[in-house]
């Protein structure tokens, strides 16, 4: 019964670790997929620096689905003034307390939460990388590409890292006993600006819309799944080549998630095909049974399990003929007689 109970939990374990393994490679598969789609997407968008070769890309257009543009930032007449004194358009303040937190086994380690993180933009454009005037006249905005929402964007390499300030927790002896006893000692906080200047030169990919007014703007593609809104300062194919290492991650990992369902399908079936040769053999021994007078067996062919039913089956590797057909299903994995492993099992019978 107990061996009954053991297999049965054994093989919905196996059952739930395999329905787990192929939820997870399916996830995998399709964060896989949609990034390869989107990497396919970004290499075929046109790709244009800001310069009249907009006009003739939105010509008849009310809108590009998606584009890689280059240009140079620009601001649409204010700025945020950084500590470090650039001028700037975005703007992240990070907030991160540093604390020492015991863990369950009693160890003491670094650790590190953000408790704020505030953002700051003004409207701003890209403009020609050519172009070193500041003006904003009517000629000089028809060839600018403002940035729609540019929080919204995935920013891979995008802000600068003006300043970075520690200020160390006032502490006294009430607090380190507290410490102690609550398990965590905090030890200051961080303040990290980072920014983006005026004149960085950026790529942006998104979609490119023409307002009422004639105003080009770089906005969020409709379709995420396929399209992401991406502001980097770096060049279109290194954004890529970043996107294929992160694709790189995830196929190694789907190959280590399918590999351990492989390995916990295959030993399934070797059990299922094992349980289905083990029964025909029950079957092939008890039509043979019927034929055994077994009440004029002598001792030696008894079963020395149930000490009822003949002897009828042999067990290899040792080779111990000791069992009937109806207690080798309850012996488990040794041999009864010599407690060696059982690697498989065959009809026998002593006459």
């Amino acid at each position: 019964m107990a061996l009954d109970i053991t297999a049965n939990w054994n093989q919905w374990c196996d059952l739930a670790v395999l329905g787990i393994d192929v939820v997870c490679a399916a996830v995998l598969y399709t964060m896989y997929k949609k990034k390869e789609r989107l990497i396919k997407n970004i290499l075929e968008a046109p790709s244009l620096s800001v310069s009249s070769e907009l006009e003739e890309l939105l010509q008849g257009k009310e809108q590009v689905p998606y584009a890689v543009i280059q240009g140079r930032v620009r601001d649409m007449g204010q700025t945020i003034e950084s500590s470090s004194g650039l001028k700037t358009v975005m703007q992240r303040v990070t907030l991160k307390e540093h604390s020492y937190r015991r863990s369950a086994l009693n160890n003491w380690g670094d650790n590190v939460r953000t408790i704020h993180q505030a953002h700051n933009s003004v409207p701003f454009a890209l403009r020609s990388m050519l172009d070193r005037e500041r003006s904003l006249s009517a000629s000089a905005k028809k060839f600018l590409v403002g940035i729609d929402n540019p929080f919204d964007a995935e920013d891979e390499s995008l802000f600068l890292t003006t300043s970075t300030n520690f200020t160390p927790s006032n502490s006294s002896v009430a607090s380190t006993v507290m410490g102690f006893f609550t398990g965590v000692a905090v030890r200051g906080v961080e303040r990290t600006e980072e920014v983006l200047p005026v004149d960085t030169v950026i790529t942006g990919i998104g979609r490119l819309v023409k307002d009422p007014e004639g105003n080009i703007k770089l906005v969020t593609p409709k379709d995420e799944d396929q399209y992401r809104f991406i502001l980097s300062t770096l060049p279109v194919e290194s954004i890529v080549k970043k996107l294929e290492g992160r694709n790189t991650i995830l196929k190694v990992a789907i190959c280590v998630v399918v590999s351990v369902g492989a390995v916990i399908a295959v030993r399934r079936l070797r059990l299922l095909w094992q349980e289905y040769q083990m029964r025909r053999m029950r079957d092939a021994i008890l039509r043979q049974r019927s034929q055994v007078d077994i009440e004029g067996l002598a001792e030696i062919q008894i079963c020395t399990v149930c000490l009822t039913n003949p002897k009828e089956v042999i067990l290899l590797n040792c080779g111990h003929v000791c069992v009937c057909a109806d207690c080798v299903l309850k012996i488990g994995s040794k041999c009864p007689v010599c407690r060696s492993i059982v690697i498989s099992t065959h009809p026998a019978f002593i006459v």
